[in-house]
């Protein structure tokens, strides 16, 4: 409901509401006999019970029409958007397939490489090491061996 009519709602409860308490106290100061009275009251609670009923009954008439649209409205709007959200997620899904079909080669590929570099690095640093390590030999028997 709009803010509008929502203050035209509080409104009305707050005009019916302040006239059966000032039709109470009008009957309460009135000089008047107890009876009078009681009957008074009974009377302006019968008409605030009946224009309670009244209010109610032409509230219900002006809402249910407009709750009425909004749920075919929705409804609507459900079975339309229903195919076409289906029909994204089926492509959504194709293409992830295919995205997937044309990647495993790819990166099966790009494995194989980097195992191929890997043990190719490992044996070339292998080799570096061993180079190393006799040029250390070496260098210590040939330097080391004229200190003695």
């Amino acid at each position: 409901m709009c803010e509008h009519c929502d203050r035209k709602n509080s409104f009305a409860s707050g005009a019916i509401l302040g006239a059966l308490i000032g039709a109470a106290m009008g009957l309460l100061f009135a000089p008047a006999s107890g009876e009078d009275t009681r009957k008074k009251l009974k009377k302006a609670g019968e008409e605030a019970t009946e224009k309670g009923k009244v209010f109610v009954t032409q509230t219900r008439e002006k809402v249910e029409p407009i709750v009425r649209d909004a749920t075919e409205k929705g409804r609507k709007f459900v079975e339309d958007a229903r195919p076409k959200i289906e029909d994204a997620v089926e492509k959504t899904k194709t293409f992830v397939a295919e995205t997937r079909d044309k990647m495993e080669p790819v990166l099966e590929s790009a494995k194989d490489k980097v195992q191929e570099y890997s043990d190719s690095g490992r044996d070339k640093f292998q080799e570096f090491a061993d180079t190393v390590s006799e040029t250390t030999d070496k260098l210590k028997k040939r330097f080391f061996k004229k200190s003695r």
